[in-house]
């Protein structure tokens, strides 16, 4: 094992919150971060769609390059968009990709 501790060792959550203490900081202003154990949720809002599909697409930016240097993966089969609108703004974001490489 080259980083990380081993499955099970009581430390394991205290210093993955350390660990992972400063990736809210990055995303604060932009979207409100919610951090429980290893999971990360991010929560994006703005009345202007188009405003939000950037601030989306930054988020994810943000996040993909925290995790490479911090040598962590995004596991891409685990992670979920989802949105809610009222009638008013009911509008689908224009094109939100996760983990999708273009050759």
């Amino acid at each position: 094992m080259k980083h990380g501790v081993s499955q099970g060792l009581i430390l394991g959550p205290l210093l993955f919150l350390f660990y992972i203490n400063d990736l809210p900081q990055l995303v604060r202003g932009i979207a409100s971060p919610i951090l429980f154990a290893d999971d990360t949720s991010f929560i994006v809002s703005n009345f202007n769609q188009r405003t939000m599909d950037k601030d989306i697409d930054l988020v994810l930016e943000i996040a993909q390059k925290w995790f490479e240097s911090n040598v962590m993966l995004l596991n891409y089969n685990k992670t979920s968009f989802m949105q809610f609108s009222s009638n008013i703004y009911d509008q689908s974001p224009d094109n939100i990709q996760v983990g999708i490489e273009l050759a």
